[in-house]
């Protein structure tokens, strides 16, 4: 849980003489289990988005479906103007009627060994051949009739009434939003930690905040960024979520070992960088850290291993390997409304 902005205390100018020995408080903290939470920027896209193209040519008769209409699967999007092609149809049909009687005929003259079985061969060829021009006819009219692919929403109608349209060019484009993908890109460093099917949470610059599950990850890193893809997928069966909105994404990245610490404790070293102050062997010790969680409890970090001697009190008075001479105590509580760590 994500908790009040945590403010990192800026290391003082005037530093301790290595030399000096510093007087600090520590305690001695032992890590726990934590189900990190990895939060981390992408955008929604739909699951599928096709322009449909025309398979013929002709004028556009009519337009059924609307820009943003949900359309079924085989729903009319674009009506091309018909024009000679049933009357095509009409005489192929006729054609095939016709290689169909002398087809028959020539079957019961060559039973009756009044035709060649040469000739009653080309005779169901031709019967074959016309039979082939009608499905031609059949296609070439089911073409003026453009269809969605698939249940979605038309997203844009690429053409007008009157328009002619040609071979190749998109009538109109549907999108399947349902599931949505929330699209991102992990670093090298998280994408070990993820996996498939777990949980995540994203929150939508539109306001919306819905749940789903890692659907997929990258196997090969990008070359250019050497990131890796992740796609997690939300339920949109009510359609109300849009494509292409900017999202923050929240995934678990399983379990960790980590400390809840005082808020007081987190410093920076000479360089800048965030991390603990830590006690070993009466010397003070810096350790770069990840901060996981920020909460009015605490700061729950990771970067370290087993039990240690965090420097509660004087952190921000000595440096990496400054002597200390150290007062052992055991923090109570944090003080959520000063950030300190109550010592006993």
């Amino acid at each position: 849980p994500s908790g009040p902005a945590l403010e990192v205390p800026s290391r003082i100018s005037e530093k301790s003489n290595i030399a000096e020995t510093v007087k600090v408080v520590s305690k001695e903290i032992f890590p726990e289990e934590f189900n990190e939470i990895l939060s981390i920027r992408g955008y929604t896209k739909a699951k599928r988005s096709v322009s449909i193209a025309s398979e013929t040519s002709g004028i556009i008769d009519a337009l059924p479906a609307k820009e943003g209409q949900k359309v079924k699967k085989n729903e009319l999007i674009c009506k091309i103007r018909v024009g000679a092609r049933e009357a095509k149809l009409a005489e192929a049909e006729a054609l095939m009627r016709a290689k169909e009687i002398d087809f028959k005929a020539a079957e019961k003259l060559v039973e009756k060994g009044h035709f060649s079985l040469s000739r009653a061969a080309a005779a169901q060829a031709a019967f074959d051949t016309a039979k082939a021009l009608v499905a031609q006819r059949q296609i070439e009219l089911e073409r003026t009739m453009i269809r969605a692919p698939f249940d979605g929403v038309l997203d844009v109608r690429h053409v007008e009434l009157g328009d002619f349209i040609t071979i190749g060019q998109p009538c109109g484009t549907v999108i399947d939003k349902n599931p949505l993908k929330v699209v991102t890109q992990v670093s090298e460093k998280q994408v070990s930690s993820l996996k498939t099917g777990a949980q995540g949470k994203a929150t939508l610059a539109t306001g919306e905040v819905v749940e789903g599950v890692i659907s997929y990850l990258a196997e090969k890193a990008d070359p250019v960024t050497r990131t890796f893809r992740m796609e997690v997928e939300v339920d949109n069966s009510d359609y109300l979520l849009r494509d292409g909105v900017s999202t923050n994404l929240e995934v678990e990245a399983g379990i960790t070992e980590a400390y809840l610490l005082p808020h007081g404790i987190i410093t920076l070293d000479t360089s800048g960088d965030v991390g603990v102050m830590t006690v070993e062997n009466n010397l003070a010790r810096f350790h770069p850290i990840t901060i996981l969680s920020d909460g009015p409890e605490g700061v729950w970090i990771k970067g370290l291993n087993g039990p240690q001697k965090f420097i509660t009190v004087g952190q921000e008075f000595v440096i990496d390997g400054q002597p200390l001479k150290v007062t052992n105590t055991r923090v109570s509580k944090v003080n959520a409304s000063t950030d300190e760590a109550i010592v006993q």
